[in-house]
């Protein structure tokens, strides 16, 4: 299955935004995902293309989760495409 492209495309905006916004740390950031959050939020395209109706807490929650069950895959695929992926499920 094919990721959404306009999700993947949101996050990695996202991702770098947040690189650039954190560039002092190496984009080190420990509530990275409240971040990504608040601007994903911002994107109607990506509201539109998770089909979801997502607080800031229940999104922030969820890209951590994604983050961890990422670390613990064989990364076959790059993080915004597994991200993607189980964001519409």
């Amino acid at each position: 299955m094919k990721p959404d492209q306009t999700i993947v495309q949101a996050l990695l905006k996202t991702h770098r935004d947040h690189q650039a916004a954190f560039a002092g740390t190496s984009g080190q950031d420990p509530n990275w995902s409240d971040w990504y959050a608040k601007r994903l939020l911002n994107h109607t395209d990506f509201l539109l293309a998770t089909r979801r109706q997502w607080t800031t807490d229940d999104l922030s929650k969820a890209l951590s989760d994604l983050d961890t069950s990422y670390n613990r895959t064989e990364r076959r695929h790059h993080w915004s495409h597994y991200y993607a992926l189980r964001l519409t499920e």
